[in-house]
């Protein structure tokens, strides 16, 4: 499996198991939208870590340099987004925090790959 479409397809299991998840929080069990998205994130990553280790790893994500510190700053910079949003606009709805919240930790995503991209190939 190629690594750019491993790593779309981890994000994307995180991202959908996040959002189902703090929705869940927030409307069943009725918590407060930090606590849920910061429970919902840590159990999207727990799933992401388990399909990671079943999905079959190509040689190339090992090489690349600078991938798990830019995916550990995508995931904070996702939360402190959220966080943000909801504590300075509490009577929007969680879910809307949480989709701008992901689009700002993608788009930043995107730039670190393309970034580590330019580095690997100045060498």
């Amino acid at each position: 499996m190629r690594t750019g479409i491993r790593l779309t397809l981890l994000l994307l299991v995180l991202i959908l198991a996040d959002g189902a998840l703090l929705l869940a929080l927030t409307r069943v069990v009725d918590m407060g939208a930090l606590a849920a998205r910061l429970l919902s994130l840590g159990l999207g990553i727990a799933g992401t870590i388990f399909l990671n280790r079943l999905l079959p790893a190509p040689v190339a994500l090992a090489k690349r340099p600078g991938l798990r510190p830019l995916l550990a700053v995508v995931v904070l910079l996702s939360y402190g987004i959220f966080a943000v949003l909801t504590i300075r606009a509490q009577q929007v709805q969680p879910l809307a925090h949480f989709g701008a919240s992901w689009l700002g930790a993608v788009a930043f995503l995107i730039a670190g790959l393309w970034r580590i991209r330019r580095w690997r190939e100045k060498d």
